[in-house]
């Protein structure tokens, strides 16, 4: 009789762990199962729970370093797979503040592996809430977390593919007065371009909101120290106790862009903010989107993705090349920018896309900060002492706004001359 060995025995247990981590994670089945709804449009929502369970003494991230101290709402990852019979894309929208290249990369990568999406099919979104745990470093100080989160987030866009099912998509777009301002130029009203897309099952039932709108998270200023999505966390709420599913919020060009000022002498100053003010500002912009999903208008949806890089200067960050993309969804366009666009900047980009509904998704698969364009650069009417324009002050690159509004001018010749 043979005798096993120890050695024997370990690499039979690997293999079948291996086995069965296989069979969870098959990179074909997600895919397969998501295409074999056959011809026509298919939509798949999931929702993760990113709130560190271990959440006292954590960094929060978006003014100076601070430690938080309780939870007041649950962060998420937001995930909709869009399938149009022979394409699959995946829209990712995190409530935190964004993240690196390298760590969107990691991300990218390990849902690629574990669901058989291209990874150029991949987009992840941070709202950019200031109340959220630190992420944008390059050191190991956010590791734990950020693997937490990766496999939170795969296991999302899995569950999305396995849940998927037949829909079809109604667009609205309008003009939202909010309470909101832009902060470089505070005397000049404000009234905001929104755009989303609902999607319904076959008995008309709302499946997912997708909603495109432009303000920083910030009514929660610097003195608060509980984890929150800010007015985000009201605005999805109101949305979702209106119309059910599951409301995605992607922002837009909000470099600029902030809810009201508290401060009338100091415009950048968000100490005092409430979640009082958070909910009045979060379901002031639901009412319009509600208002506006009454007169929504059904198109057909396809699929077609098309990214380009562009070179950065050595600086302040490690990487030398960025990419944006186009998502072409057939009546609907979303441009996806790599950092915190300028209101006017992100205007000149949709006024690239051939519409008739169009997008503008900030922080995508990277986080560049500022992008502040030529026409804008040292122009703001606002200025800080020693400083002058914030934002520019915080640029990391300070032609990125040039080589990105020529690489989406050459890219929509590339997909739309014809």
């Amino acid at each position: 009789m043979t005798k096993i060995t120890p050695l024997i025995t370990l690499l039979t247990v690997i293999l079948v762990l291996t086995m069965v981590a296989c069979l969870k994670f098959d990179s074909n089945t997600p895919i397969k199962k998501a295409l074999s709804k056959g011809e026509g449009l298919s939509v798949g929502v999931a929702i993760a729970n990113i709130t560190p369970t271990e959440y006292k003494g954590i960094v929060l991230e978006g003014y100076e370093p601070r430690t938080c101290n309780e939870v007041h709402d649950q962060i998420s990852a937001r995930c909709i797979s869009i399938i149009d019979g022979e394409e699959v894309v995946v829209l990712i929208a995190l409530d935190l503040i964004g993240m690196l290249k390298i760590h969107n990369n990691e991300l990218i990568h390990q849902i690629s592996k574990n669901t058989g999406i291209d990874d150029d099919h991949i987009f992840i979104h941070c709202i950019h809430s200031h109340s959220g745990p630190a992420m944008l470093d390059i050191s190991n100080d956010s590791r734990k977390y950020r693997n937490i989160v990766n496999d939170l987030v795969t296991e999302a866009v899995f569950e999305s593919l396995e849940n998927t099912q037949k829909a079809r998509a109604v667009f609205q777009t309008g003009m939202c007065d909010a309470p909101i301002i832009n902060r470089r130029h505070p005397t000049v009203d404000v009234t905001q371009k929104f755009t989303s897309i609902g999607f319904l099952d076959e008995d008309d039932l709302v499946l997912a909101t997708v909603i495109n709108f432009a303000c920083h998270p910030v009514v929660l200023g610097p003195d608060n120290y509980e984890i929150t999505a800010d007015y985000v966390y009201y605005l999805r709420n109101h949305v979702e106790e209106a119309l059910g599913g599951t409301a995605i919020y992607l922002n837009g060009s909000y470099g600029d862009i902030n809810p009201i000022a508290i401060h009338e002498k100091w415009i950048y100053g968000r100490d005092g903010g409430t979640f009082t003010m958070a909910e009045e500002l979060g379901v002031a912009i639901a009412d319009e989107v509600l208002n506006a999903f009454e007169f929504s208008e059904e198109a057909e949806i396809t699929i077609e993705v098309q990214t380009e890089k562009c070179r950065l200067k050595d600086g302040k960050i490690t990487q030398k090349t960025t990419h944006f993309s186009i998502l072409d969804l057939g009546s609907i366009q979303m441009a996806m920018v790599p950092g915190e666009p300028l209101s006017g900047f992100g205007q000149k980009i949709e006024g690239l896309l051939p519409g008739p509904y169009t997008m503008l998704l900030g922080t995508v698969n990277d986080y560049q900060s500022y992008i502040v364009d030529a026409e804008e650069w040292g122009k703001c009417s606002y200025r800080m002492p020693q400083i002058g324009c914030f934002e520019e002050s915080k640029v990391f690159d300070s032609d990125i706004a040039d080589l990105l509004e020529q690489g989406f001018s050459e890219l929509v010749d590339k997909m739309y001359s014809n």
